[in-house]
């Protein structure tokens, strides 16, 4: 379980709540016909795990969101290894490069930039993306004014 929202809070709307993630392995070629029936059964033995090691979080729980190769490839534009779908994650990510010690999108090569995920924006996921393009966008604009 990581609480990206302990490293940084502006990744929560509400002040005193937090986000979490839960990761599982699960086969990474979404047109596998196992795929679906191996995820749902990773996120049941997860959330089994979580209600032992955290017995009062569902009662806390807000909004879930699995999802898995399928969801993740359709996020996604490039298959990274054949039969897999798009990369989910950029960068080598590594525990704390949230808020302020994530990767400048500026890279020391002039004119080469980093977008996505892993740096540039704020939030989380998609949304932090997003953030992200819009701000790597505004650079290159003005490193080319």
């Amino acid at each position: 379980v990581d609480v990206a929202s302990e490293f940084d809070p502006s990744l929560v709307a509400e002040p005193g709540h937090q986000v979490a993630n839960i990761q599982v392995f699960v086969p990474p070629d979404p047109t596998d016909p196992r795929a679906s029936e191996v995820a749902a059964e990773a996120v049941r033995r997860a959330r089994a795990a979580l209600d032992d090691l955290y017995p009062d979080l569902r009662a806390h729980t807000i909004r879930t969101e699995p999802y898995g190769p399928r969801q993740i490839s359709r996020m996604t534009r490039d298959s990274v290894l054949p039969g897999a779908g798009g990369e989910a994650v950029g960068l080598a990510q590594v525990v704390g490069q949230v808020g302020r010690s994530k990767p400048d999108a500026r890279t020391p090569l002039p004119g080469l930039y980093l977008v996505g995920c892993d740096a540039g924006g704020r939030g989380s996921g998609t949304h932090q993306a997003v953030d992200s393009g819009f701000n790597v966008a505004a650079m290159v604009d003005a490193d080319l004014s």
